[in-house]
């Protein structure tokens, strides 16, 4: 975890990536700092432009 990051979101983030791309925890755990981050900035993207397309 992050020092940046609060456990609350730590949980939300874990959550987010295991049911939008499947990961496990251990596959999460086992991510460097910042390929969590790229992976989480991906699916941010993807959301916005889910949420987006829906608003059309």
């Amino acid at each position: 975890m992050n020092l940046h990051t609060t456990l609350e979101q730590y949980y939300k983030t874990n959550h987010q990536l295991m049911y939008w791309h499947k990961y496990s925890i251990t596959e999460i755990d086992s991510l460097y700092p910042w390929e969590k981050k790229v992976y989480v900035d991906l699916l941010a993207d993807e959301i916005k432009k889910e949420n987006e397309r829906h608003n059309k």
